[in-house]
């Protein structure tokens, strides 16, 4: 986990800055798994165990560090990618160098039926903070990424699900920024994202019954999922979530930084020992990283097997890594900004069963379009940090939400 004070924004005043928000579309899986069978949400809570979660903690420890560009980050790469290709996944090694960085992020998928759908993903980071074993940080995520895909693999499902596991998380998001970056810039498009990261440590019977869910309205859909299947099967995994704007530092704000939606989950209470050599199994609640795994892969089963999009809506205009002036692309930018000067037209494409789509300026309904191209232009003078949503809604009521940050932030 990427501490605020290693991680830090800066605020640059520009007249208008906007993310994009590309939600509901699909990354195409090669084939579908029809040897696998359709799942049961039960079942798959039930294979997670303790024993499976703290072998795989302790394995990851027993490797010492593992900063990224380390000998250790590249055997816990080895070792994870092993594990992953045995269970029959479909696993590759993408690769980046970012800044004096550089290093390999791990994504495997376990293909969908339908190509069409978007897929889901469940990311962690495989690396550590300097001198630090990474127990929690994120050795608690990476046991729990790999536990879900040990379970869903049984399985075959309507969507694909990507398990993600990055490195240079800890040198700013480094390894994730540039895996969503070159996501977008291939046009390829996810349906939500779960983070995991610091998932393993309470210092109260208070906090081992309590997860953070950090979420922007374009996941809060996400979140909704995880709280269903946390009151449907609960005797499982006996947590409740406190869901919260998200204001956690991660990978997953790699996506949001590109506007895909993404949420984070992270323990209850603080770990102390993050970034230092007492990150051990010994401060590891290992009964807790179980049930929040198998919160995690409940909800991965129950959202990739069902339609939870429709209607289906994008943001079009503006596009990220771009200088708009008077609405014309000026300049190339990077990591996911979008700068504008002067009047720019925000353009929502939506699924046809859309019947209006409502923006939104910082909580306020600012205009209402009934007939595509659904759009809104926006002439306001914008410094500093605002928030555009777009709010598609069909005729039988079901809304899908695209969102828009205005404001520049450099991690």
């Amino acid at each position: 986990m990427v501490t605020p004070a290693s991680h830090p924004k800066a605020l640059i005043a520009v007249l208008a800055a906007c993310l994009v928000l590309p939600l509901a579309a699909a990354l195409t899986p090669a084939t579908g798994n029809a040897s696998a069978h359709s799942p049961d949400v039960n079942d798959i809570i039930l294979s997670i165990n303790e024993s499976f979660i703290e072998d795989s903690i302790a394995a990851i420890q027993a490797f010492g560090p593992h900063p990224t560009g380390s000998e250790a980050c590249t055997r816990v790469r080895d070792y994870l990618t092993q594990r992953l290709e045995a269970w029959g996944l479909e696993v590759y090694l993408h690769g980046w160098s970012r800044r004096s960085y550089q290093g390999q992020n791990i994504v495997a998928t376990w293909p969908g039926i339908h190509a069409e759908l978007p897929p889901v993903v469940v990311s962690a980071h495989y690396d550590s903070a300097p001198g630090s074993p990474g127990a929690d940080d994120d050795g608690s995520g990476v046991a729990s990424v790999l536990a879900a895909a040990r379970a869903l693999r049984e399985y075959s499902f309507n969507r694909t699900v990507a398990f993600v596991l990055f490195s240079g998380e800890e040198q700013g998001t480094l390894g994730s920024l540039s895996y969503v970056h070159d996501l977008y810039h291939q046009g390829k498009q996810v349906a939500g994202v779960i983070n995991l990261d610091g998932i393993g440590h309470t210092e109260t019977e208070s906090g081992g019954r309590n997860v953070i869910v950090y979420e922007e309205p374009a996941s809060a859909w996400l979140a909704d999922a995880m709280e269903e299947v946390a009151s449907d099967h609960y005797q499982q995994v006996r947590l409740g979530l406190k869901r919260l704007p998200n204001t956690g530092y991660s990978d997953h704000n790699s996506f949001l930084t590109y506007g895909y939606g993404a949420l984070q989950v992270e323990e209850y209470e603080y770990n102390h020992w993050f970034h230092t050599a007492n990150d051990t199994l010994d401060y590891v609640n290992v009964t807790y990283v179980t049930h929040i795994a198998r919160l995690t892969a409940g909800t991965l089963a129950r959202v990739a097997h069902q339609n939870w999009r429709t209607p289906e809506v994008t943001i079009a205009v503006p596009r990220h890594d771009v200088l708009y002036v008077f609405g014309r692309e000026l300049l190339p930018l990077d990591r996911g900004t979008v700068l504008a000067l002067g009047p720019l037209d925000m353009v929502a494409e939506a699924s046809a069963d859309t019947a209006s789509v409502t923006f939104y300026l910082d909580g306020e309904a600012v205009a209402v379009d009934e007939e595509p191209p659904f759009s809104w232009t926006c002439r306001r003078t914008l410094l500093w940090d605002h928030q555009m949503v777009a709010e598609a809604r069909d005729a039988q009521g079901n809304v899908a939400v695209a969102q828009v940050d205005l404001g520049l932030s450099l991690y």
